[in-house]
């Protein structure tokens, strides 16, 4: 299944490759790269945690995810951003170059064409054995049918799936738990901001779990309430 472009930045091993191969070269020290590495990090936790994400995760191109993310840096983040993240537009930007090349890459595997003769920013090839690991396929999807229609999403975005369509207010009613904190809450408990989305009318979700939990807590939602829906992982 093609990944979406916002799951790259969600990688820990393409942000690795990023690091270790697309920064190199650039006459930045190693203490330099851990942190902008960090706030990296940072700012792909805030904006996964805010209303932004839901824009960020259905951006089906490199194209449409650039538009996203210029709008919230020139405009809804602009009078925002703290002068020490000053930087972060800019990398955001590159990642998204370097995202564009592993797609490109990942396609000519896929296909069984020879890589081109393609190089790092520091001069080193690109070599098949650099890909195979980032892009190499999980199980981080979920294939929900519902109705007889069935759609495949990213893990949270099928556990929200499911809290909307049943209903939010009587899926938080179950009091459902995940890693000792409620599924569902209206105020995020000090301290675990991290941990929890907001999916929209004051609510939050928590997505400190990995898929197959999320997977489990879709199918006790849909037993719980007599639901006719089938969950599987992709």
């Amino acid at each position: 299944m093609k990944r979406k472009p916002w799951e790259f930045y969600l990688d820990l091993k393409c942000r690795s490759l990023y690091k270790n191969k697309y920064l190199k070269g650039r006459g930045l020290t190693a203490s330099q790269t851990a942190e902008i590495m960090r706030k990296f990090k940072v700012y792909i936790d805030r904006i996964n945690q805010s209303p932004i994400s839901i824009r960020v995760r259905a951006a089906e191109s490199i194209t449409q995810l650039v538009y996203i993310l210029n709008g919230v840096f020139n405009n809804e983040w602009k009078n925002y951003i703290k002068d020490s993240y000053k930087d972060m537009p800019y990398y955001f930007y590159d990642y998204a170059k370097f995202v564009d090349l592993i797609i490109d890459c990942s396609e000519m595997l896929v296909s069984k064409t020879k890589l081109k003769d393609l190089y790092w920013p520091d001069g080193s090839p690109i070599k098949i054995e650099d890909f195979s690991k980032a892009s190499k396929a999980k199980h981080n999807h979920i294939k929900l049918t519902i109705d007889g229609v069935s759609n495949t999403y990213p893990d949270t975005n099928a556990l929200i799936t499911i809290c909307k369509y049943i209903g939010v207010i009587k899926v938080a009613e179950v009091n459902l738990t995940t890693n000792g904190l409620k599924l569902l809450v209206k105020h995020i408990p000090m301290g675990k901001e991290n941990k929890y989305m907001e999916i929209g009318d004051g609510w939050f979700i928590c997505t400190y779990c990995d898929t197959k939990v999320k997977l489990r807590l879709i199918k006790i939602i849909t037993i719980h309430f007599h639901q006719n829906i089938n969950a599987e992982l992709v």
